[in-house]
Formats: structure tokens, C-alpha cells, sequence
């Protein structure tokens, strides 16, 4: 991949990286200059994500959350064929300003000193946004990002990318290709499902043997003060090509929750969840040991958000 902005050899420049040419014959993009002073902060708050490479050999998707206090999360997902299509992930956590039409974002050094990368934003068309990004070298390239619902979303266009390369519409590396088995995903898994200004949670599926287990959420919401909340529910889960179905039976009736297993190791699964209204998404989620541990780490999390 192409680095994207001037990080100076920070392994950042992994993350929105080019596969666009600079335009020579236009003076403006050859020299920079600032971008549309009419787009506001507000305006491009929220997650956006864009197609970095899609060729025979290599697929590169990126996503990026500008937060109103300031703080901005980078994602990249990216698979290669001599890898096996099997995908990679990066991610970064930076601070973010706009200036005279222009995103400046800076992340500290291991040696304390901040590095910065830009981009002018050119032009904004309902979920459309372009820019021009500055490379190493004095170079730039234009780019076109795409309005989304989470920072994880860049992930989902990845699978679908893959999907479109194998014919089979379900994403490369579906998880039928990986042998998965039920001893491998077995075990405690925890993913934070939101993390916003207004919500926090938290969930935690626990697949036991003989297809039973144990599902939980831990929930906190701003216009509750923050006052956690917590389910702990049994359900039966199964694993039929590569797909993990979750029946979990709650007062109010029985759910179903599936997910197609993408990629596993010992500590990460990632899974393209199911959602309602044939929706998709893509997440990874991490093993932990037990509801507990898990419902530490939420409270963790609260406590870092709430800033004690």
C-alpha cells in the first residue's frame, strides 16, 4: 500500500494508504492549498470509510470516526492474495482539528513528539466526501469516502469485496474455507458493541459444550446517568457451515442471533453479524474467561469514559 499522509516512519502511514495517481496537469492539486472553508466540523462528524486498493492481489478498505471532543479512530482492513485473502487489521487513535478547509490529525511519537497528517476536504455531496490527501514525498492524491453507521463498517465493504472476487456473495474467507469446527470457538467472547457519546455496550457469549451456553450485555446510557444495567441469559447455540446461530430465550420471547465466522485465532474471532432488517456488519471480538472478567472490562470502560 501507498502511505497515505507524512508520518515520518510511523507505522501509521499503514493506515489510508493511496492507490489513486496525483493529477499533474491541475496546479491546485500539485501544490496543495486548502479545501472548502464551507464545510463545517459538524458536517463530516461521525464514520466514513473508503476503498484504498482493490486489485487481483491485494484489497485495502479504511474507516475513520471523527468524535466531537476532539478524538478521531483509524481502521484499516486489508487482505492479499499470498496470504490467502485472510484479513489484517490496524488501528490507530489520533487527535483531529479542521483549519481553513483542511482535517489536521496528530498522534504522539514513541519518542513524545507529535507527528501530523492532513487532508483538504474538497467537496461534500450528501454522504459523499472528497479529499485531498497528502502523501510522503510532496505527493497528494483525491480521494472519495463514504458516509457510515460505525468505524467497523470499512471491514463489512472488505468482505464484501472478497465476496465479489470468490462469486460466492458471502465474503472471502466466509469461514467455510477454515475448517471451523465447534472446538474452536469455544469458550467466552466479548465485543463492545457501541461506545458513543450517548451509549455503552457491552456483550458476552459464552459457548459451552454440548451446545448450550451463556449470553450477557452490560449497558450504560447517558440519558440514564450512566447507570450500568446488566442481562446474564442461558441459551443453545450450533455451528453449521461456519455460521454460529444463538437461541436465546427472554421473556419477551425467543431470539435468534447468527454470525458467519470469518477468521479465528486462540485470542480474536471475527464474525459477520446478522442483524435486523437484512443488515450486515463485520467485528471482531475477543476471548476472556468468563461473564465476570468481561463485565470488568465494561466497567473499565465506563469509568475511562466518565474520566475517573
Amino acid at each position: 500500500m501507498k502511505k497515505l499522509f507524512y508520518l515520518m516512519g510511523l507505522m501509521l502511514c499503514m493506515l489510508f494508504g493511496s492507490m489513486a495517481f496525483v493529477a499533474c496537469g491541475d496546479d491546485e492539486e500539485e501544490n496543495g492549498g486548502a479545501g472548502d472553508t464551507s464545510i463545517s466540523a459538524d458536517q463530516i462528524r461521525g464514520s466514513w470509510y473508503g476503498v484504498d486498493e482493490n486489485s487481483d492481489t491485494k484489497i485495502s478498505v479504511f474507516s475513520i470516526y471523527f468524535e466531537s471532543n476532539g478524538t478521531c479512530l483509524f481502521n484499516e482492513y486489508k487482505a492479499k492474495s499470498k496470504y490467502n485473502w485472510q484479513i489484517e487489521r490496524e488501528t490507530a487513535n489520533m487527535q483531529w482539528l479542521l483549519s481553513n478547509g483542511t482535517i489536521i490529525m496528530t498522534v504522539a511519537g514513541q519518542d513524545g513528539e507529535n507527528m501530523q497528517m492532513k487532508a483538504d476536504l474538497l467537496s461534500l455531496k450528501g454522504n459523499l466526501l472528497k479529499i485531498r490527501r497528502y502523501l510522503d514525498e510532496g505527493k497528494t492524491d483525491v480521494i472519495e469516502l463514504v458516509r457510515c453507521d460505525t468505524p467497523q463498517y470499512g471491514e463489512t465493504i472488505l468482505a464484501e469485496l472478497l465476496g465479489e472476487r470468490s462469486g460466492n456473495g458471502q465474503g472471502g474467507g466466509s469461514g467455510e474455507s477454515l475448517d471451523i469446527t465447534a472446538e474452536n470457538i469455544m469458550g467466552c467472547w466479548y465485543g463492545i458493541d457501541e461506545n458513543s457519546e450517548r451509549k455503552l455496550n457491552l456483550f458476552v457469549m459464552c459457548l459451552e459444550p454440548d451446545g448450550i451456553g451463556k449470553y450477557a450485555e452490560f449497558k450504560a446510557k447517558a440519558d440514564k446517568d450512566w447507570k450500568p444495567e446488566a442481562v446474564n441469559i442461558d441459551m443453545n447455540w450450533s455451528l453449521e457451515n461456519a455460521t454460529v446461530t444463538m437461541e436465546i430465550v427472554t421473556p419477551e420471547g425467543t431470539e435468534y442471533k447468527q454470525g458467519d465466522v470469518l477468521s479465528v485465532t486462540e485470542n480474536e474471532l471475527t464474525v459477520r453479524r446478522h442483524l435486523e432488517e437484512n443488515k450486515t456488519d463485520v467485528m471482531t471480538i475477543k476471548r476472556c474467561n468468563n461473564i465476570d472478567e468481561a463485565g470488568e472490562i465494561f466497567a473499565q470502560t465506563l469509568s475511562k469514559k466518565l474520566g475517573k
